[in-house]
């Protein structure tokens, strides 16, 4: 995608019905400031994980992560596309991206050899982006930022991107298979100026699939760029859950996805241009009813996950928005249990994370340096907090 209201766009301008659903209470945001009252230390988990994006518990317990990968070098899969920076700039498309298992320190693949794409003015690599676990096997969403109106992609290499990908839970090969094209979806079904905005460049087919989660027998999937969040039944058939409403500080950007102690779906957003800091959303989505806000006053919204308690934790990128400077720290809010109460900071000063999930001991674990190291590395870490 090109338009700065998309997920792709949004990263780099930093880096570089039942009584179970009864209507939950609206929990505004925090002052400007919101120092924090909690400063446990992190541990660090793993390192060298490649472009570290969602992360997500398996069936057997262990933390998955997807990562995004270092897109590729050959030139024969590598295309002139539209630079986000203006102009055009090289797309390079490898199979570089993978979900990897946490064991022993170590993040190794499970499943590999997945499309990733690098540009070559920016560094910015897309790839896999979520992981999630049901019926035996896992579903991957892969990020495409190259949507054409007819909803092909511009890399014609990249027969991935845009679409999600099923493998065979603990199969030893790992062997996998494209499942609907959530690219060709989305220009089925454009966006109107309700969920699009009102800012230059945006265009109504776009499609950025950023988040997966197990849900009701299917599985919920948010389409960042198409400001969707969509539902894929167990039959394999598509359908939108939600679109999510653009406002006067930009288009909702969904990202982050969880399933609350109710049941209903909690839906983060990073907020699109302007992006003003505490402009970020968390919407409560129930099937069959309109998204409700439940919770204000965040900045870039990456990722979100319930603890142990019920809190709900807001993972943000980065805290003076998305056209903040990159040096701007990201953190992890604990939301306030009483509407009107500032939320908590659990942990602040970390560097663009990307990931967040909680285990079933309540340790919490954070994909850090999602962007990768200001002039250095571009593999990130996990990190975890007990």
């Amino acid at each position: 995608m090109f338009a700065l209201g998309g997920l792709a766009a949004m990263l780099l301008s930093v880096a570089a019905g039942s009584a179970a659903f009864a209507q939950a209470p609206l929990h505004p945001g925090p002052p400007p400031s919101r120092p924090p009252v909690h400063q446990p230390t992190l541990s660090v988990a793993a390192t060298g994980v490649d472009s570290p994006r969602h992360l997500a518990f398996g069936p057997d317990g262990a933390l998955y992560v997807a990562e995004a990968g270092a897109g590729g070098v050959d030139p024969a899969r590598c295309v002139a596309v539209p630079s986000q920076l203006g102009g055009t700039t090289e797309a390079c498309v490898g199979k570089t991206g993978a979900i990897g298992k946490l064991a022993h320190g170590k993040v190794t693949p499970v499943l590999s050899g997945l499309e990733s794409v690098s540009q070559a003015d920016t560094g910015e690599v897309l790839g896999p982006s979520a992981v999630a676990f049901g019926k035996g096997q896992l579903i991957v969403t892969m990020q495409d930022f190259t949507v054409q109106s007819d909803g092909s992609n511009l890399l014609l290499t990249g027969d991935e991107l845009g679409k999600l990908v099923t493998a065979a839970f603990g199969a030893p090969s790992y062997s996998w298979q494209l499942t609907p094209d959530l690219a060709a979806f989305a220009a089925a079904k454009p966006q109107t100026a309700s969920s699009l905005g009102s800012g230059p460049g945006e265009t109504a087919y776009d499609s950025d699939p950023y988040d997966v989660v197990a849900y009701r027998g299917g599985y919920a999937i948010a389409d960042a760029a198409a400001n969707d969040v969509l539902w894929l039944a167990p039959s394999g058939q598509l359908s939108k859950l939600a679109t999510l409403p653009a406002t006067s500080d930009g288009q909702a950007v969904p990202d982050a996805l969880t399933v609350g102690p109710d049941g209903a779906l909690y839906v983060g957003g990073l907020r699109g241009a302007p992006s003003t800091p505490g402009s970020a959303d968390v919407y409560r989505v129930v099937p069959g009813q309109a998204p409700t806000v439940y919770a204000t006053g965040f900045s870039a919204i990456t990722d979100l996950a319930f603890d142990r308690q019920g809190a709900l934790l807001v993972l943000e990128f980065n805290t003076g928005g998305l056209l903040g400077a990159p040096s701007t720290p990201g953190d992890l809010v604990k939301v306030a249990s009483t509407p009107g109460h500032p939320h908590t900071v659990l942990v602040p000063n970390l560097v663009t994370p990307t990931g967040l999930a909680v285990g079933s001991d309540g340790a919490i674990y954070i994909a850090n340096f999602g962007m990768g190291r200001q002039g250095g590395p571009n593999p990130g870490e996990i990190d975890v907090l007990k």
